[in-house]
């Protein structure tokens, strides 16, 4: 890069700017007005344009402590680094650096004017970006903390994980509001256990949180100071041992926060936790800051991308198979609670390329397979399996228990049959199918909500006759049509298509059923995704009309049919 451009640029637009060197190192100095001060804004040169130029300042106390700006992070340097948002995330002029330059001189103009001139939003921007401060404090050295409890006083036993990459807290006791989480994650706590204990730990809501100590070197007098303002249980100091793990929690602006610091005492026999009411009383303990990250449904959901609202949403999804499983996968992803499972096939080493399980599972029933798999990747998930197929579940009062109902078996046969015992019935429980088509030409979702004009019946009006007919009308390819792949002779053929069709097919059905869940969706909905029709053409096969002039990929298109004499009749 030629800093002499960007130096005649900064001139030219009215900043006192020039070269130097510090420290054996070439940087760009920028020198501010800011407030009453002056200010020198430090740029260290570098070869390549990348992202917003990042510039230093000298540590000054005359400022007071700002958000943003981050203490030196080096032993004896008094350069401080300044965020004025992610570098990578903003789109930079490289073609053009002194704009760049420019640009990222007023970003920090800006930002150090409001904080200094507006002390509450500087109060509160220290408190919000606590986690980024404490982490910084507590280095690269030692283990983080999993804390699996939701943030109330507890008493927590220590372990190593599995892999010795971390410590994990569990409750020592189980009480009434850690009896369901415990239960889902069990296992984990099982694994756990099997490492020695290392320590007890306690689980401390704080009040009155202030900002985070600049230095490693400030924590204690940091730490005695805000515990002064909170009150906790004797039970603190009664317990005997060597490492002792505070494991604190607060609510800030923008959520809670957890943080936490392991005490250790150097040698002798196990002690009790001093009462902490002075630096003194840390005499001969060796206090390290740890971060901690909360295994709390309230905290991991919603940071993960879930909905914790559909926590307590209910759903019957009968065919584990390619679309099935992927609609699985993305309906817990999403924040769905209770998941029961059905389909009576074992999954096996033809599945592997289009499925979600993995080989862990050949031999292994897909329903129960799928179970497994979801429950260890979502921990407060209920999944349930059975080997039920779509017409055993006819079953009023078992069907209206759930919140919606999938179907993403592919027989149109048993899904008609099905659904004419969802109408004889009057069941009430929105029902949302989901088929795929051969050689990636494309894939359906249908929501059929009761009580709504449109249902399943309306996909399949034959067209020419304007009456109810045997193949649905939203499908790409002709029906009476060989489309499968015989490899070895009856009960080997297959439908060809690929993991990539399965998972979009999967991706439009889980969208319109959680739009519904979300109350999003009021009425009954198709919607259809259309591919390539090169593989399809390759075999042989016809298309129908609707492919050929289908041009509303992805759209929803209301399902009522003019047609259907169940809607219109």
């Amino acid at each position: 890069m030629n800093y002499d451009d960007i130096v005649s640029h900064l001139r030219s637009v009215g900043y006192r700017t020039e070269l130097s060197d510090l420290e054996g190192k070439r940087v760009l100095k920028v020198e501010v007005e800011i407030g009453q001060g002056r200010m020198e804004l430090i740029h260290f040169c570098t070869n390549e344009l990348i992202g917003i130029p990042a510039f230093f300042v000298e540590d000054d106390e005359r400022f007071g402590e700002l958000a943003h700006v981050f203490p030196p992070s080096i032993s004896g340097g008094n350069l401080c680094s300044i965020c004025v948002g992610d570098s990578e995330s903003v789109s930079v002029n490289y073609d053009a650096p002194p704009l760049a330059f420019e640009d990222s001189v007023k970003r920090h103009i800006d930002l150090i004017e409001r904080l200094l001139e507006d002390p509450d939003w500087n109060k509160k921007e220290l408190l919000r970006e606590f986690s980024v401060n404490w982490s910084r404090i507590c280095g690269g050295n030692g283990k983080d903390l999993i804390c699996h409890a939701a943030g109330a006083f507890e008493e927590m036993d220590i372990h190593r994980s599995e892999y010795d990459s971390h410590f994990s807290a569990f409750p020592s006791k189980v009480t009434t509001h850690v009896t369901e989480f415990l239960g889902l994650v069990g296992s984990l706590k099982k694994q756990v256990e099997k490492q020695v204990k290392q320590g007890t730990g306690f689980v401390l809501p704080l009040q009155d949180l202030q900002s985070c100590p600049a230095k490693k070197e400030e924590v204690v007098d940091w730490l005695i100071e805000l515990l002064g303002r909170n009150d906790f249980p004797d039970r603190i100091t009664r317990v005997k041992g060597k490492r002792f793990w505070l494991i604190c929690n607060a609510e800030i602006p923008s959520g809670k926060v957890w943080f936490g610091l392991r005490l250790q005492y150097g040698r002798g026999p196990k002690r009790r936790l001093p009462e902490l009411k002075s630096a003194q009383d840390l005499d001969g303990w060796r206090v390290e800051p740890i971060r901690v990250h909360a295994f709390d449904k309230e905290q991991v959901m919603p940071r993960s991308g879930a909905d914790i609202a559909l926590s307590n949403k209910s759903i019957l999804l009968v065919g584990c198979g390619s679309v099935g499983g992927e609609l699985a996968d993305k309906l817990c992803s999403a924040g769905v609670g209770n998941l029961t499972l059905c389909d009576p096939d074992l999954f096996f080493p033809d599945n592997i390329y289009r499925h979600v399980l993995s080989m862990r599972f050949i031999g292994v029933g897909k329903a129960s397979a799928l179970a497994t798999h979801l429950r260890a990747k979502y921990p407060w998930l209920q999944a349930t399996p059975h080997t039920d197929r779509l017409l055993d579940r006819r079953d009023k009062v078992l069907l209206e228990r759930f919140d919606l109902i999938v179907i993403a078996v592919g027989s149109p046969t048993h899904e008609r049959k099905f659904h004419d015992f969802l109408i004889q019935e009057k069941i009430r429980t929105p029902v949302l199918y989901a088929w795929l088509e051969g050689y990636g030409i494309g894939g359906h979702a249908i929501l059929d909500i009761p009580g709504k004009k449109g249902c399943l019946q309306c996909a399949y009006i034959d067209h020419t006759e304007c009456s109810r007919g045997l193949a649905s009308n939203l499908n790409f390819l002709e029906a009476n049509q060989d489309l499968t792949v015989n490899h070895a002779g009856c009960g080997t053929l297959y439908l060809p298509y690929g993991f990539t069709a399965a998972a979009q097919t999967a991706l439009i059905a889980a969208n319109l059923g959680l739009d519904y869940l979300r109350g999003r969706v009021s009425e009954s909905f198709k919607v259809s995704w259309k591919g390539s029709d090169h593989d399809a053409r390759q075999r042989g096969a016809r298309t129908t009309h609707r492919y050929e002039k289908f041009h509303k990929n992805l759209e929803r298109m209301l399902l009522l049919n003019e047609h259907c004499d169940l809607c219109n009749g």
